[in-house]
């Protein structure tokens, strides 16, 4: 049995098969080729003119360290590129800093020093809570209500202090909210593909 490096037009060793002679040509793909090497892996070796050549050491380690999900490998560069269009960047750029907005929306909040979770479910629970203290400081009633912390310790909160949790969760939001906007309007304004990978939460 016999190895096969497959590789592309660039050189860019894409797998490695085991197969007898006879089955080698049906193992490369469009746009495949193939050559009988004993060596030559991804992140070892690349195709160059039919033979298969190792990297120098520094190449190779530099190939196994991708910097960024959208880095692609150049044979030709030796290096990492990025090869999106401009549009595609920012369109990436912009789904990222979304998760990231929603990472923070969703991760929780501070409120007199406490730690107060802030999923969908939690919001929705302090804003039943939030109308209900207010009901009562409309009516002059008295409002208690224990609360479960991030931690899953209790305090036990009066009008007040549940108007204030509110008021502390709804801040926490409108500042996600205004720095989305800002990163927003920082990738439209870029330029570059490096100007918009630039741009961090």
């Amino acid at each position: 049995m016999n190895r096969y490096v497959i590789f592309d037009g660039t050189g860019e060793i894409l797998r490695v098969v085991r197969c007898e002679e006879e089955q080698a040509d049906i193992q490369a793909g469009p746009g495949e080729f193939l050559v009988e090497s004993g060596v030559g892996d991804w992140d070892t070796h690349q195709v160059v003119d039919g033979v298969v050549v190792a990297y120098s050491a520094a190449d190779a380690n530099k190939k196994r360290k991708r910097p960024f999900d959208n880095a692609t490998w150049s044979n030709a560069l030796l290096d990492w590129v990025d090869t999106r269009t401009i549009d595609k960047c920012k369109s990436d750029k912009r789904q990222e800093m979304r998760a990231a907005r929603d990472k923070k929306m969703l991760g929780g909040f501070k409120s007199a020093t406490l730690d107060y979770d802030s999923d969908t479910e939690s919001q929705a629970a302090i804003q039943i809570a939030v109308t209900q203290a207010l009901v009562a400081k409309i009516d002059n009633t008295a409002f208690s209500v224990v609360w479960t912390l991030s931690d899953d310790s209790e305090v036990t909160l009066d009008k007040t202090a549940m108007l204030k949790v509110g008021k502390d969760l709804q801040q926490m939001l409108d500042n996600a909210q205004t720095k989305f906007q800002a990163r927003k309007g920082a990738i439209k304004a870029a330029t570059t593909v490096a100007e918009v990978e630039a741009i961090t939460w």
